[in-house]
């Protein structure tokens, strides 16, 4: 591998994104309709499906690295503009939020109980405006709950300046150690410190709970991601890797069942600033020795933020899309209707977008010749 592309990037997008769309469709059995998907044999004693539907969680930690990796890039080559990045998320996120919310009160608003957790089928039975502006903001949650890392990564973004400073003043060793540190303070002693009733219970702060108690395992995947970029050290590790013969087909699919056991025996999220760029290497090795798998997830990655955005209403939240994702009750099945049907939608949402963009031009231009 000379370099880390945007096309590598985009492949990682669309292996992240069907992580996701396999863990909440495999790992919440309670929300889904029909409940636990079927699974034919046991990992460990856990069934197979809810076994690598845990897995798919690493999927966060996947999309801040890539995050943090994109943004440092972007610093380097004096690209990144803190107002126009924050800009272009928020506009992705409203051009769901604004198709969807109103489809969602209109048309599901009465559903049948048909998971255990009400909040599924009843999440939509009565609108607020003071909530849906709560949700236009990203400051709440309450019409999506899978929107939850909206708000860490517009975080994250916030605070990035100061750490590509950070990054750019220390040499590989102390960034490693510095992303270490950095996740046990904001994992443990934050929290703690937060908690002492000297400090006034900081924890009940906005802003302590924010930008000092962030989530961890993904806000030091996110700096991990620009130390990696900093370091180009993604290419020099997939080149040592290979360099030791421990690249390969069966090599590859051998790393990605450890990190699988890993993550779910043994070690869980905490080491994810371990597993993501292995993982990472792994993936894109498998995708350099077969073209039509390359080209399937790269596509994928181009969708992959719209098709985060939009899946759960159709696996969870919306009765009849949900019921016909789950109708067959075979998992593997399942997952190729969830991912079929959130790629069409995301198309759909950039469609209705384009057709309004067009029809402002030419009101513009008739405004204008008059």
């Amino acid at each position: 591998m000379n370099s880390f592309t945007v096309d590598h990037t985009r492949e990682l997008k669309g292996i992240a994104i069907v992580l996701m769309l396999m863990h909440h469709l495999w790992f919440f059995p309670h929300k889904i309709v029909g409940g636990a998907l079927q699974s034919h044999f046991t990992i460990f004693g856990v069934g197979s499906v809810q076994y690598i539907g845990g897995f798919g969680k690493i999927c966060v930690s996947l999309f801040f690295f890539l995050g943090g990796y994109g943004l440092y890039i972007s610093y380097k080559n004096r690209r990144f503009d803190l107002i126009r990045t924050l800009k272009k998320l928020y506009i992705s996120y409203w051009k769901v939020l604004l198709i969807f919310t109103p489809v969602a009160f209109l048309f599901f608003g009465r559903q049948p109980a048909y998971s255990s957790d009400e909040m599924i089928w009843n999440r939509f039975a009565d609108f607020s405006l003071h909530q849906f502006f709560g949700n236009l903001s990203g400051y709440n949650i309450t019409l999506n709950g899978e929107w939850w890392f909206f708000t860490s990564y517009v975080t994250a973004v916030i605070t990035f300046p100061l750490i590509a400073k950070i990054i750019d003043r220390c040499s590989l060793e102390l960034k490693l150690f510095l992303v270490v540190i950095g996740s046990i303070l904001v994992f443990y002693v934050a929290p703690a410190v937060g908690r002492l009733e000297v400090l006034g219970t900081l924890n009940n702060s906005f802003l302590y709970d924010t930008f000092f108690c962030q989530s961890a395992p993904y806000i030091s995947c996110f700096w991990l991601g620009g130390v990696f970029a900093s370091e180009n050290a993604i290419v020099r590790l997939y080149d040592r890797l290979q360099q030791h013969s421990l690249l390969g087909i069966f090599q590859d699919l051998l790393l990605i069942a450890m990190l699988v056991y890993l993550r779910q025996s043994f070690v869980p999220a905490e080491l994810d600033i371990l597993y993501v760029p292995l993982f990472a290497i792994a993936c894109l090795d498998l995708f350099e020795r077969c073209t039509s798998l390359r080209k399937l997830f790269r596509e994928l990655g181009k969708h992959s933020t719209n098709m985060w955005l939009i899946h759960s209403f159709l696996c969870y939240y919306f009765y009849l899309p949900a019921k016909v994702v789950t109708i067959t009750g075979n998992a593997i099945i399942s997952l190729l209707t969830l991912i079929v049907g959130s790629y069409l939608a995301s198309h759909c949402v950039n469609m209705i977008w384009k057709a309004l963009g067009l029809l402002r031009n030419k009101a513009n231009t008739l405004i204008n010749a008059k």
